[in-house]
């Protein structure tokens, strides 16, 4: 499933109806990317030609392409997660965006040691295990102005500006909760001065903040001697250790094959993590979308229909950020039929 909704051409999109049966967060997702793309096009040039944009963690290329769009010579899209990279790329080539380049990897790794005219931050930081030091690395690299949006989580003022998530064992969507007052000491700390900010509520607490910045002056300091990698996130030896303690339960009841719901980057990772367990035998994975290559660490990727539930002994959820999601398809998909089961320990069985 796609996670923006992309024009190829002017009758096909990425996203289809009913993607939004099978994840309703998308609703929100596509909304915001409306107001984002009109706020932009509001303060950035009408014509970004002869510029260059840096848009780090891109996901599958939206504002990368919006860049190109309004006429920017050179624009990077960074991004770790490989399958939005695959994506994104494969689009850049259907699409024709020969002025676009998308980058698989971390912001420290990664991304080129040149400055560019604009460079976006969207809905990136509060998933970045050393926000502060990403900051740092985005304002060596930015020449004119740097386009910032982040949730907040926390309310002003109670002592709690930057709170840690334990991502990896709640579910959580991100490693980091803010309140506006941290946004804007990280900024400050990280060389930016702020042009224009702004709040937009979207709960009791929670709501969005955006920040159009300009990098100013910045002395050297300790703290940005030692980069936190990107590529290893935190609480990941916590989530180990429940998947195979999980794994190895279900090992000594399970009977028969059991199948895995979820295609995503989570599956072969819990597939290296539980290789050397005995006792479970995986039939398939299942999606509801099937993707370009139906086939994740040797085991076939199949539609929900195709699979016989008499001949499964379980069905286990695997997602890093939509296992509630996953969980609300598969009770719609199977009912009683067959167990659903996580392996995150927070929910064990349904």
């Amino acid at each position: 499933m796609w996670y923006n909704d992309i024009q190829i051409t002017p009758s096909v999109r990425t996203r289809f109806p009913e993607d939004y049966d099978a994840n309703p967060v998308l609703r929100a997702v596509d909304d915001n990317n409306r107001a984002m793309i009109d706020w932009l096009s509001s303060r950035l040039p009408d014509s970004l030609e002869g510029s260059s944009v840096l848009d780090v963690g891109c996901a599958d290329g939206l504002y990368s392409f919006w860049a190109a769009r309004r006429g920017a010579a050179r624009i990077v899209g960074v991004e770790r997660n490989r399958y939005n990279w695959q994506r994104a790329d494969w689009l850049r080539g259907v699409i024709g965006a020969d002025r676009v380049e998308f980058v698989h990897g971390s912001l420290e790794r990664h991304v080129p040691s040149e400055q560019f005219d604009y460079v976006f931050c969207l809905s990136l930081l509060y998933h970045l295990v050393d926000p502060l030091g990403a900051l740092h690395q985005i304002r060596q690299r930015c020449r004119r102005s740097m386009v910032l949006v982040t949730a907040i989580d926390l309310p002003e003022g109670d002592g709690s500006p930057m709170s840690r998530l334990d991502r990896y064992a709640t579910g959580a969507h991100g490693v980091w909760s803010f309140n506006t007052a941290m946004v804007q000491q990280l900024l400050s700390t990280a060389g930016f001065e702020t042009k224009e900010e702004g709040f937009e509520r979207l709960g009791e607490i929670g709501g969005r903040y955006t920040a159009l910045c300009i990098p100013g002056d910045v002395g050297q300091h300790h703290i940005f001697e030692d980069r936190i990698d990107q590529e290893f996130p935190i609480s990941i030896d916590k989530r180990r250790d429940q998947v195979r303690a999980a794994w190895m339960r279900l090992g000594r009841r399970a009977k028969k094959p059991i199948a895995i719901f979820g295609a995503g980057t989570h599956t072969p990772w819990l597939l290296r993590q539980v290789e050397d367990i005995v006792g479970v035998r995986v039939s398939c994975i299942m999606d509801d979308r099937i993707p370009l290559n139906p086939v994740v660490t040797g085991l076939p990727v199949r539609r929900p229909s195709e699979v016989d539930m008499a001949d499964l002994d379980a069905v286990v959820i695997s997602s890093w950020h939509q296992q509630d999601v996953l969980i609300r398809r598969a009770k719609e998909l199977y009912g009683d039929r067959v167990p659903i089961m996580t392996l995150t320990g927070s929910r064990e069985e349904h």
